[in-house]
This record gives C-alpha cells, sequence and structure tokens, in this order.
C-alpha cells in the first residue's frame, strides 16, 4: 500500500523564499514576480498568495532569513572572549552560509540596500 507524501505548509513556505532568493539574485528584486517565484518553485500561484499576500511580503521574508543568519553568527561571535577569535569566528558563519548558495550573498547584499 503506497502511501502518499504531503509536505508541511513551513516547507512550501521555505521552498518559496529560497526561489525567491534565488530569482532575486538572478534578475533583482524589482524584475522578480509572484508568477516566477511560483513557476520556478512548483508551487501554484494562488499558493503562493496564501503565505505571502505581496512581492514586499516575500522580500520581508527574505530579510527575516537574513537576520536569522546574522544571529546565528553572532552567538557564534559572543562565544569567545578574544576579539580577533570572535571576529573570525562572525567570518566564518558569514561566509559559510554565503558560500552554501551564491543568491544568499546577493540578497544580503540587496537587503542592506534596503535598510
Amino acid at each position: 500500500m503506497a502511501t502518499k507524501s504531503t509536505k508541511s505548509p513551513i516547507d512550501k513556505r521555505t521552498r518559496l523564499v529560497d526561489t525567491a532568493a534565488k530569482l532575486v539574485h538572478e534578475q533583482g528584486f524589482n524584475r522578480t514576480t509572484l508568477a516566477d517565484i511560483s513557476r520556478e518553485s512548483g508551487v501554484p500561484l494562488g499558493n503562493v498568495y496564501y503565505y505571502f499576500r505581496t512581492k514586499e511580503a516575500i522580500g520581508e521574508a527574505l530579510i527575516d532569513k537574513l537576520a536569522e543568519v546574522q544571529a546565528s553568527g553572532r552567538e557564534a561571535w559572543e562565544v569567545s572572549p578574544d576579539p580577533r577569535r570572535r571576529l573570525e569566528a562572525f567570518i566564518q558563519e558569514w561566509s559559510g552560509w554565503a558560500t552554501e548558495s551564491p543568491s544568499r550573498a546577493s540578497v544580503a547584499q540587496w537587503a542592506y540596500t534596503m535598510t
């Protein structure tokens, strides 16, 4: 008996944010549409609106994701009392995150221009 595999809503939301990050990297935020994100992620456009009512809401999710990464970097940074080791830990955390996916670094640059 085969069981149907279903993905949780969190998986779809994460997939949408990750896809948006990739497309923003490739096309820029202004040229990326919700339809592009829908098509690339495999999530129907109507479902995209369930998770994100506007493209700006996806932009906010991208910034939130970046903030999570920065918080993680700060946690690694604060482990050592030595300033040099703290800086090395922060750079290590940041570079590891950015090299996992080049689109992440691009989204980070975009997010900084929005603040």
